[in-house]
């Protein structure tokens, strides 16, 4: 997912295919534009661009 913007209490507002939804980024480091991977909420890792390039290019990247 890609972060649209940070919320206050480790929140931020993240989006993949369209939809919006609240997550938390306790667990990383991350900034606005960012890509993380979500698991049930939860930002649990940052994607760095050139490998979620070579995902989406194989079909291995999901919109969540």
């Amino acid at each position: 997912m890609r972060l649209v913007k940070l919320l206050p209490g480790e929140l931020a507002l993240a989006e993949a295919g369209g939809a919006v939804q609240e997550i938390s980024v306790a667990l990383v480091s991350a900034e606005a534009g960012d890509l993380v991977l979500v698991h049930a909420g939860e930002a649990i890792a940052r994607i760095e661009h050139a490998a979620a390039q070579t995902g989406a290019e194989l079909g291995e990247v999901p919109d969540e």
